[in-house]
């Protein structure tokens, strides 16, 4: 009668284990095979996974668009400053009217607050392609913070003649262009070309959200405040715009020819 013989096989399903039971019982050939498809089969799952965390990354969603570095706080001052800009709007006619009494100087103020920043636009384009988008960007919301507070303290000390008042709307309207452009010419150099849609849609709907709350809320102002007091409102959040805005990431898109007039 045979006595048994104990197998070697280990207890334990540890790898180092198992892989010297291999070697011992199939020999060395037969050993790295089998390592080979164990092998095979670890680079199969994490390749699976790579692609999935791919495709999750590659997915159109406002969360990838919003974990681009800088996207929030482009999209946070763009906000602050459309909404500054429809309050300036409607106080700027209010302010007119409750200082001179004429609707024809409120029309004058409104017509200049628009009318030369169309003329400049094609020049602003050519200087956001030369000095930079972000920082130009900057400058007008910098510029509208500036001429409003100005407004507003000439207004409250009763020093604001009609000449000066049109000549600081003008400023203002001179340099809108940068911001309008420079933003909206931002999103598709920082957004991947996936994201295009998503991006599209926060530019879009930035505009209604600040054409519902930024007349609300300047009528309230002027309402509880008077114009005057009402122009430091949309002052500050352009300031506040501006130092969101400051070190966004900016690639360098230059493509001038040393000709201002005929890049533009």
């Amino acid at each position: 009668m045979r006595s048994a013989v104990p197998s070697e096989r280990p207890r334990s399903f540890s790898p180092s284990l198992m892989c010297s039971y291999c070697r011992s019982r199939f020999g060395d050939h037969e050993f790295c095979g089998m390592c080979h498809l164990r092998d095979s089969a670890l680079h199969v799952a994490c390749a699976a996974r790579t692609v999935m965390r791919t495709v999750e990354q590659r997915r159109p969603s406002y969360r990838a668009l919003f974990s681009i570095p800088g996207i929030p706080r482009l999209v946070a001052s763009m906000l602050l400053a459309r909404t500054a800009g429809q309050m300036t709007s409607l106080i700027l006619v209010l302010f007119a009217l409750e200082r001179y009494g004429s609707p024809t100087i409120a029309g004058l103020a409104t017509f200049l607050s628009i009318a030369p920043g169309l003329l400049v636009s094609p020049i602003a384009g050519a200087l956001l392609d030369r000095h930079g988008r972000t920082r130009l960007v900057v400058l007008d919301y910098s510029v509208a913070a500036i001429s409003l507070a100005l407004l507003g303290a000439l207004g409250i000390a009763d020093a604001l003649p009609v000449p000066l008042l049109l000549v600081i709307v003008t400023v203002t309207s001179l340099t809108f262009p940068l911001s309008h452009t420079g933003v909206r010419t931002l999103f598709p150099i920082l957004v991947p070309q996936h994201l295009w849609e998503r991006a599209n849609a926060i530019d879009s709907n930035g505009y209604v959200v600040s054409s519902v709350f930024g007349p609300a809320a300047a009528g309230a102002l002027v309402a509880a405040l008077g114009a005057p007091y009402a122009l430091f409102v949309p002052a500050a959040i352009s300031a506040v715009a501006a130092g969101i805005a400051v070190g966004l990431r900016d690639p360098s898109t230059r493509t001038d020819t040393g000709q201002l007039l005929a890049d533009a």
